[in-house]
């Protein structure tokens, strides 16, 4: 927990570990592989982060205000977050 509190921490008053990303790495663990895009169209970040644990699984994370603090948008992980259409709400 003190890795996400001290890694994840983008808003104030809010720990690491209370944010979406904090959450998932609590619950997961470190992702097998991580993605992090500007969208060229929108200036905003967009950070997957996949997991390749008895399956593969992603967690897409968006940057929607362009001020570092990320919301899970959509994931493929069971009891999780799915939304396959999150950028058509996402800007």
């Amino acid at each position: 927990m003190k890795y996400s509190d001290d890694t994840f921490t983008s808003q104030p008053g809010k720990r690491g570990s209370e944010t979406d990303k904090g959450r998932v790495y609590i619950k997961y663990g470190p992702p097998s592989e991580r993605d992090y895009t500007t969208s060229a169209a929108i200036g905003k970040a967009i950070d997957t982060w996949t997991y390749e644990k008895s399956g593969r699984y992603i967690f897409i994370f968006f940057d929607r205000r362009g001020t570092g603090v990320y919301e899970l948008v959509h994931s493929t992980m069971s009891g999780e977050l799915y939304n396959p259409n999150w950028q058509d709400t996402a800007f």
